[in-house]
């Protein structure tokens, strides 16, 4: 009877000890909080060095619609992981609803220096593009702001727009990023016929070939220089979507063709007010397209996904950004929301390996 009692014990003791980590394993899955667990082991072709950064879209609403609370996780994101990041990304649509007036507009304060805070939490530079609400007011005002308030002084802005399209290197430690920031809304049709946008800032910024022809010199001059680790191309509107907005038949014809023959296989986006990754389309040999649409930093617009869209891999309808963990081997990659729980994590693989 006593070895009865006693196997009977441990066996319900044992029944504890499963059914707690499975709670508890369930719980870090699907609700992780905010620097935990998100670092990835580094492989020894790494070198320990790890570049640290955040994408967002589609976000400035004065503080409003959550976007005060995503850029709070950012920052408790960017400090948990590193002391803080080593850079930031806006991927458009910067100031709603209709871009800014001018370089003394107030939404410069409201919706990006009130908002991103504290500055350094979010690395040396704020990363931005052009999205088409900006064509509905001034675009190049967030230009001129950039220039004359960005100027490396202690509390200089971090606002990063030196022109509506452009090329860096970001080096961290022996990682060189090749950064490739274009201006998409000017490839877009249908905006020649909207009477929402700002016909002379659009047809300003009309010649696309001018505007590859320069990136094409910018970021051939960067690679002669550089040994480039990891290329990133950002633009406001996505090659492929699942969301409201569809497939862009502009961006495939008029960008992808350039991205490809540059060694450009992950795009970073927004336009959709969702989180996605999409992948396995438009492949050129052994490389394939990696599609991240960021563009949840502030209003989301749910039940617009279409679940059964070829090239969706995950997805998200919340207010949320995507951290980034960049090494020579790879990017990991995680959506969090605004309440800081880890939504989806996943791992592209650098093509150029």
């Amino acid at each position: 009877m006593s070895q009865q009692v006693d196997r009977f014990f441990l066996l319900v003791v044992l029944l504890v000890v499963v059914v707690l980590n499975f709670i508890r394993s369930g719980v870090e899955g699907f609700h992780l909080k905010v620097g935990v667990g998100n670092k990835k082991v580094l492989s020894a072709s790494d070198d320990g060095n790890v570049a640290y950064f955040t994408v967002i879209g589609d976000y400035g609403r004065n503080g409003g619609d959550n976007q005060l609370e995503v850029a709070q996780q950012m920052a408790k994101w960017c400090t948990s992981v590193a002391p803080s990041c080593d850079f930031s990304l806006g991927v458009g649509d910067n100031f709603y609803p209709n871009g800014v007036s001018g370089i003394h507009d107030s939404q410069f304060q409201s919706s990006f220096e009130d908002v991103y805070r504290p500055r350094h939490a979010f690395g040396n530079q704020f990363y931005n593009a052009l999205g088409n609400h900006e064509y509905y007011g001034y675009a190049h005002a967030e230009v001129e702001y950039s220039l004359r308030y960005n100027n490396g002084e202690k509390h200089s802005s971090k606002f990063y727009l030196p022109n509506e399209y452009y090329a860096r290197v970001i080096s961290v430690g022996n990682l060189n990023i090749l950064l490739a920031v274009f201006d998409t809304s000017p490839m877009i049709e249908s905006y020649y016929a909207s009477s929402k946008v700002n016909m002379t800032a659009l047809v300003l910024q009309k010649d696309i070939n001018r505007q590859l022809a320069f990136m094409q010199q910018t970021i051939d001059s960067i690679s002669r220089e550089n040994q480039i680790s990891f290329k990133i191309a950002v633009g406001h509107h996505p090659i492929k979507s699942a969301g409201k907005h569809g497939d862009n038949i502009d961006i495939t014809k008029k960008l992808e063709p350039f991205l490809q023959k540059n060694g450009f296989y992950v795009y970073l986006s927004g336009h959709d007010h969702n989180l996605q990754y999409l992948n396995g389309f438009d492949c050129n040999g052994n490389n394939c397209m990696h599609q991240i649409v960021s563009g949840g930093g502030s209003k989301v617009h749910k039940g617009e996904i279409d679940p059964t869209h070829p090239g969706l891999k995950y997805y998200l309808e919340e207010s949320a950004f995507t951290a980034v963990q960049l090494t020579k081997s790879s990017m990991s990659v995680s959506f969090i929301n605004h309440k800081g729980h880890v939504k989806a994590q996943f791992d592209i693989k650098n093509p150029q390996q």
